[in-house]
């Protein structure tokens, strides 16, 4: 009677050379599924984790497309911030320096690293501080309310902008990787 003790894996009537060969060849079999089976939990995990630093820097990019709108819509504010001395007629100077330096910053946009989205946006906030830039230095010039149309066109710069911040705002929310 053969006892288990006997066999070699499980298999009867082998010699010690033949048992050494077959414990081998079982061997590099687990050990190619355990190498197959490491590689994907590798590949998975490096996938995972440029999944994960994808989304930090696309949220780095949305972060620093709103900061660039905000700076520029604080200057914009301030200059039409000016719009109650126009319609009560009284004399002002709007300060376009730094509306200049918004209007550099979003010319700049274009060479930062930001989603497209958001330099589709930031592109018709750059036309609008054109046309606020113009606006001011025109107001400034005239010193009064005698061009209603300037209290107007401020408010719709203003309202333009601030339509511009929403829809970056509501972008971002949408189209960047939640983290």
């Amino acid at each position: 009677m053969l006892k288990l003790d006997d066999s070699c894996l499980f298999v009867f009537d082998l010699t010690g050379t033949q048992c050494a060969a077959w414990v081998q060849a079982w061997g590099s079999i687990l050990a190619l599924f355990v190498a197959v089976g490491v590689g994907a939990y590798q590949a998975l995990a490096a996938r995972r984790l440029q999944e994960r630093l994808f989304s930090i820097e696309r949220q780095r990019q949305w972060a620093q497309s709103i900061a660039i709108f905000e700076g520029v819509k604080r200057a914009a504010d301030v200059a039409c911030s000016h719009v109650d001395l126009i319609q009560r007629g009284e004399r002002f100077k709007i300060a376009t320096e730094p509306l200049v330096r918004a209007l550099d910053v979003l010319h700049q946009a274009v060479l930062l690293p930001l989603p497209a989205e958001a330099i589709d946006l930031l592109m018709p906030a750059r036309g609008l501080v054109t046309a606020l830039v113009e606006l001011a230095d025109q107001a400034s010039k005239s010193g009064s309310a005698q061009h209603t149309g300037i209290a107007q066109s401020l408010a719709e710069i203003r309202a333009g902008l601030l339509r511009i911040g929403t829809e970056l705002e509501l972008k971002r929310r949408l189209v960047a990787p939640k983290l």
